[in-house]
Formats: C-alpha cells, structure tokens, sequence
C-alpha cells in the first residue's frame, strides 16, 4: 500500500503557507488599526487560552496512534468506543475550560498590569473564548480521526478556508472599522464554523462510528494509559511554549508581549513545511511492527530528519540574509530593535530538526525517559524566563527558548537516539543535519559577500535579489552535496 505521505506534505505545507502569508499580513494591518496596546490585548487573550489545550491528556496523540493501529485490523468496535468515549471526555474538559476562563476574566485585573480601560476590554475577549471553547472541544476528536485515517489532506483543505476566511475579516474590520471586541467574536466563530464539515468527513470514513455522548471505561483506560505519558511530555513542551508571552506580560511592559507576537508569527514562517511532518509520520510509524520493520523506521528517520534540515535551513538563513529590509518593509524602522533577538530565534528553530524522532518516540510505549527530561528542560527555561525578562524584556523570552532547545537537543543525541532508539546518533546529527545546515549557512554567506558591492534602489529588490541568489546557489549546493532533488518526491512516498 503506497501511503500518499507527498500528497498530505503538499497540503499540509499549503494550508501552513496560506495561514502564515495571512498572518503575515493581518499583523501590521491589525497593529495599526488597533494600536500595539490593544494587539497586545489580543495577544494575551490568545495566549491564555492556547494553554488551555493541555488539558485533553495527550489524547489528541493517543486516539491518533491507537485509531491508526486499529484500522489494519478493521477493529471498528474499539474504534467506535474510543470516539464516543472521547466525545464525552472532551465535552468534559470544555465546561472546565469554560469555567477557568471565567475565573480569570474575573480576575485578570489583579493578574495582569492593566489600565481599567484595558482590563474590560480583556474580559470581553475572555468571555468570547469561553463560550467557543466548549464548542471546539466537545468536537475536537474529528480533527484526530481524519488524521488518523491519513485524511490529512482533507483537514489541511478545511483549515486553508478557515484562515482565508479569517484574514478577510481582518480586512472587514479595518474598513468597516469594527472595534475589538466585535473583531473577536467573529474570529472566535470562524474557528469553530468548520466542525460540522469535518464530522460528516468522519462520519463517510467509517458509517460504524456513532458520534455521541457515551462512556467504555475499558477501551478509555487502554489510551489513557499511554495518553498521560504523552500528556506528561506535552505539558511540559506546551508550557515551554506558551507560558513565555504570559510570563513577559506579568514580569515586563503590556507592549513587549506585541513584539513576542510579532517574532512568534514571523518566525513561524519558518515552521511552515516543516510543521506538517509529525501530523504525517504518527499515522504511519504507528502501523509499523517495532521488531520487523527496524530498517524502515531508520531510513525513515535518518532520510525525513535530512529533508526537514534542508527545508528549515533554507528557511533560516535565507529570512537572515533578508532580516533588515524585511522588517523595516513589514513593521517599520522603529522595529528594527528588535532584529537581533528575531534572528536569536530563528536560529533556535534549526533545534526542531527531529520532528521525525519525535514522531517515532511519541509511537512508542515507555515515554518515561524523554518525559522526565523535557520537565527538566522547561522548568529551568521557564525559571530564565520569568529571571531574565524584566531586564532584557521580551529578549527574556527568546534566552529562555533557546535554553530549552539546546537542553533538548542535548538529551535527544547524547542519550535518547544511542541509548534508547538504538540509533547512530553521529550519523543523523552529520548526515542528516549537519551538512544541510552547513550548506544553508554558506550559501547564506556568499550571497551576502556577493551582494556587498551591489547598492539595491529599494528594499523590496534586496530581498527579491538575495532571496533569489540564495535559493538557487542553495537548491545547487543541496542536489550534489547532499539529496538529488529529483529523489525528494519518492523519499516522501515510500511503501509498507
């Protein structure tokens, strides 16, 4: 069975793009509208909630791997029980989120630095959340069955309409000048208006599946167990994450939270292909047999860990090479203060070259190790964070994020990868991460050297110029140093 893993990259890394594009442009469109004091309002609110989503458990992975597994050997039964056992968890969790919301609305004058005027505001975007929020979770499991039915197409698809349709709302607003509030609860609406599609998707995948409230303890307490391993690990890396904005709006001023928003959605441009590649490899790696097919999963991870690196060193050094006339085109001059702790942060993305490793530990059963690390990791780079910012601002924050990623990095090839996996740790950090760094980097280089007697009318043709120049030198580089640029699409679809 050939598993169409280039046809969800495509889409995959199509909806990422499209959401990235709208983002980039909904930015400055909305920090001028509304002003950097109520963007970062939003931001917050925003932020806040994300965290939210650490409460499913780690289901959001474990219903995809146990689903996956189940499907070779038609098991529809357990399948069925799962989802409606899911459903009524998820419903669960909504109310409790709904509460938690509500109580920080309530509070959020004495937890946030706000001015009266602001602080109402953000409790008008705290009540909006509360009320979407039991909606996107009491069906969130629809999400997690597409993707383990390998529909991550059709899901990539759904949310490509739903970023094209929240960044025409950005533009409604501005011209119909809706205030921020109003601009939120329609975003708010937007997120959760694709659900229903989704369900009738899952619904023709598998007519056995009856999707309502029920319970199956058993088949519950099966992914549970595997699930609070996941959920050990993932709140950890969430709060890694997530808390950073929150800890910069408690320990620094309201704007430096805007300027984390702004580096987070830039270099999330970064992250666009590469991102797609664990939603795709779960699935997969989970229907693999960890004793018959040890060969597969290496070439799997030695040859996606090698294609993700070229994808994100391409991405980071050429955003680099571009950074300066980039932000004074996108933001202004007055932001370009901000450009030494950007590129800090876009380097640090190079750390999530082992998605595919990443994918292939989250397939398996014992996550103890990596768990009990990554709270290490998050903790001490939480504890930076919350010490460093309220003198370096929001430059805390990228300190914080860089510690983490090193400290991870650190474990996974000086532990994980030779000791547990049973990998050669020297082979993958060279062969597969290494030369494609080395060859973004220099690439980077030259065109910089090259381009040093050469005086650009404007900025727009400096960064059309150097972004060209560096993607062909780059793509040269890259096809007889390190990958055949023909082979990519039949790496990306192998067989099982």
């Amino acid at each position: 069975m050939i598993k169409a893993v280039f046809n969800g990259f495509i889409w995959s890394s199509a909806g990422r793009l499209v959401n990235a594009v709208t983002k980039f442009f909904s930015v400055p469109l909305l920090l001028t509208y509304f002003g950097k004091e109520n963007y970062a309002l939003l931001a917050l609110a925003l932020s806040v909630n994300i965290y939210a989503k650490i409460m499913d458990l780690g289901f959001n992975t474990g219903n995809v791997k146990f689903i996956s597994s189940w499907i070779p050997k038609n098991e529809n039964e357990k399948i069925n029980k799962l989802v409606q056992s899911s459903i009524s968890f998820y419903s669960i969790i909504g109310i409790i989120n709904f509460i938690i919301l509500l109580v920080i609305a309530n509070y959020s004058d004495f937890i946030f630095k706000l001015s009266p005027q602001n602080d109402l505001i953000l409790k008008k975007l705290f009540y909006v959340l509360s009320v979407t929020s039991v909606i996107s979770w009491g069906l969130s499991i629809t999400s997690q069955v597409l993707k383990a039915y390998e529909r991550i197409d059709y899901e990539e698809r759904l949310i490509l309409i739903t970023n094209i349709l929240t960044f025409l709302l950005v533009l409604f607003t501005v011209y119909f000048e809706l205030d921020l509030y109003n601009y939120f609860l329609i975003y708010s609406i937007l997120l959760v208006i694709m659900l229903p599609v989704r369900l009738f998707k899952c619904m023709s995948l598998n007519k056995s599946i009856k999707f309502k409230i029920n319970w199956h303890p058993t088949i519950f307490k099966e992914v549970l167990r595997y699930s609070l391993g996941v959920f050990l690990l993932g709140i950890f890396q969430f709060s890694a994450t997530n808390l950073r904005p929150i800890i910069v709006g408690i320990q620094s001023d309201i704007l430096n939270v805007a300027d984390y928003r702004i580096m987070q959605q830039i270099t999330a441009l970064i992250l666009i292909f590469t991102g797609s590649f664990m939603g795709i490899l779960l699935p997969i790696i989970s229907k693999l047999d960890p004793l018959k097919d040890i060969q597969l999963t290496k070439n799997i991870v030695t040859e996606y860990t090698k294609i993700i690196s070229l994808l994100l060193t391409s991405l980071v050094f050429g955003f680099i090479l571009i950074s300066k006339p980039f932000i004074i085109l996108y933001l202004g001059e007055e932001y370009l203060e901000i450009r030494m702790w950007l590129i800090i942060w876009s380097l640090s993305v190079l750390g999530t070259h082992n998605t595919a490793i990443s994918a292939l530990i989250l397939a398996q059963k014992s996550l103890k190790p990596i768990t009990y690390f990554t709270m290490f990791s998050s903790i001490i780079s939480l504890l930076a964070c919350w010490f460093i910012t309220p003198y370096y601002g929001v430059g805390g924050a990228v300190i914080s994020l860089v510690i983490y990623i090193f400290l991870q990095l650190l474990f996974y090839y000086s532990y994980y990868i030779p000791k547990v996996m049973k990998f050669d740790a020297k082979q993958i950090f060279i062969y597969s991460f290494s030369i494609p760094a080395l060859i973004g980097l220099f690439s980077a280089i030259i065109v910089q050297l090259l381009s040093l007697p050469i005086k650009f009318d404007n900025f727009t043709l400096e960064i059309i110029g150097k972004s060209l120049s560096f993607l062909i030198i780059f793509l040269f580089a890259t096809n007889f140093l390190s990958i055949k640029l023909s082979k990519i699409k039949s790496t990306l679809n192998f067989k099982i």
